[in-house]
């Protein structure tokens, strides 16, 4: 059984699914029936937007500066008591909290500059501004599936195991808890994403899923994320 951090990872999984799926949207784009092609794109860009946006909120609102507490508590006994070795360790929270922090600045930007060229597309009637604005939105889809990528990647692979390695299931899903405060999401709107989170991964990653939210009464129920209901 896993915390809730592990949840992350799942997200991280789905939001990808997603970025891939808008990618293939983009790369998609024609002159032939562009109409209903660009309001398809336009949809399925704000939503990365918006959920890239709440994601980086949650962790920039809870999880960083839980794990700038868990590198202080961390400290040896008695290294607490030598200020320049813990301001050297305060540094070092706040320079990889910068570092993943830029990363979700871009990213923002990206996604913005995609969402808003989604709308161009679908306003534009000059071919030659079409093409370019196709050309455009091609290039910054890819671009934002990439930056994310790698993203998440530095957070699977650093920052959520250091959390994970020294906080207990409780305290994890305490976590989740206030990161789900944090974000100004109805409840519908965190069932549908849970839905498409789901359908981005595998039978064991599912029930293990499953059993966090279930543990964290966020479940919303298996006819639900099976696109039975």
């Amino acid at each position: 059984m896993s915390g809730g951090l592990t949840n992350f990872r799942y997200v991280h999984k789905g939001i990808l699914r997603e970025l891939a799926m808008l990618e293939a949207k983009a790369q998609a784009l024609s002159e032939t029936d562009l109409a209903e092609q660009a309001a398809s794109f336009r949809r399925a860009a704000r939503f990365s937007e918006a959920v890239i946006k709440n994601h980086a909120y949650g962790e920039e609102k809870v999880i960083f500066p839980a794990v700038r507490e868990i590198f202080r508590k961390a400290l040896p006994p008695g290294i607490n008591k030598i200020p320049r070795l813990t301001r050297d360790v305060d540094q070092a929270g706040e320079t990889f909290q910068a570092f993943v922090e830029a990363d979700h600045r871009f990213a923002e930007a990206l996604a913005a500059r995609l969402a808003e060229g989604a709308v161009r597309l679908g306003q534009a009637t000059d071919p030659g501004e079409r093409a370019l604005l196709i050309t455009t939105c091609r290039q910054q889809a890819s671009a934002v599936h990439a930056v994310l990528a790698l993203h998440f990647q530095k957070e699977n692979n650093l920052l959520l195991p250091l959390a994970e390695a020294r906080l207990s299931i409780e305290e994890q899903d305490a976590l989740m808890r206030q990161v789900e405060a944090a974000l100004p999401i109805s409840g519908d709107r965190r069932a549908d994403s849970i839905k498409r989170w789901w359908q981005a991964l595998g039978p064991e990653e599912k029930a293990d899923y499953r059993s966090n939210l279930m543990r964290m009464d966020r479940w919303p129920g298996d006819a639900y994320v099976e696109g039975h209901a």
